[in-house]
């Protein structure tokens, strides 16, 4: 099936939502989408993997260190985990103690704010 995105927006934040299988070979361009989202925002973007079907740990770990570069440069990234699949994968590696992870884009929107604001 392979990997789908979209990029949407929510109160002024990029929110993009993957469907899919996303394995290795997807890193690269997840990883690009990433990046293009959160430039444009102040570094904070909002990823939703609700409708992932299949993640290896490659992707898992893009997100971590999307995650370390952002909050460098004073951005972040929330992380929306709802499918069965990726939450297990998750808590597995324990990505869940590392990343911020939310069960809705409300929410994950909601943490980012202040850093938006930070940032004007």
């Amino acid at each position: 099936m392979g990997m789908s995105v979209t990029l949407a927006q929510s109160e002024g934040l990029p929110v993009l939502s993957v469907a899919g299988e996303l394995d290795w070979l997807a890193c690269e361009e997840f990883e690009n989408r990433i990046l293009e989202a959160a430039h444009g925002c102040g570094g904070c973007v909002v990823v939703d993997v609700s409708d992932v079907t299949y993640i290896e740990s490659s992707p898992l770990g893009v997100l971590i260190k999307l995650h370390i570069v952002l909050a460098r440069e004073g951005g972040d990234l929330a992380v929306v985990c709802k499918g069965a699949h990726v939450t297990r994968m998750v808590k597995e590696l324990g990505i869940d103690h590392i990343l911020p992870i939310f069960v809705d884009q409300a929410t994950a929107v909601a943490s980012l704010l202040p850093l938006i604001a930070e940032s004007h």
